[in-house]
């Protein structure tokens, strides 16, 4: 049976809600994200998936969003950054990957917590993404 066109580019994600970690509507300025309970360390292999409908005056370096997921081994402990991803100008979904064995050697212990923090570089337009944990 042949597959319909662009079948073999659709990705489908399990989205809970408890493990969203960011939903931003037009943020215009630097949001650190609220931690949630989260045992990233047990975790085999995982990521963190990042839908961007885009954002306007992007110019790579100087007018851009960087989402940055962090873990941490208390909700109120020092965060290390797992992993981060610029957002592009144009809609996209993003996907960083991250295992439980590197969570624990960047921290340096069991990772208890995780957030997801968006930076603003220069003057790029208002931001909106979803940040959430899939496997």
């Amino acid at each position: 049976m042949p597959v319909a066109t662009g079948v073999s580019d659709r990705r489908g994600y399990l989205r809970d809600s408890e493990l969203e970690l960011a939903a931003l509507s037009a943020v215009s300025s630097t949001t650190n994200g609220t931690a949630v309970a989260f045992d990233a360390s047990s975790l085999d292999y995982t990521k963190v998936v990042i839908v961007s409908p885009g954002y306007t005056s992007y110019s790579a370096g100087s007018a851009e969003w960087t989402v940055t997921f962090k873990a941490a081994t208390s909700s109120g402990g020092t965060y290390a950054t797992i992993a981060e991803a610029i957002l592009p100008a144009t809609s996209k979904n993003i996907e960083l990957a991250f295992s439980g064995p590197q969570v624990t050697e960047k921290l340096g212990g069991r990772a208890t917590h995780v957030k997801a923090d968006v930076t603003k570089t220069g003057s790029p337009g208002a931001a909106s993404a979803t940040v959430y944990l899939a496997s």
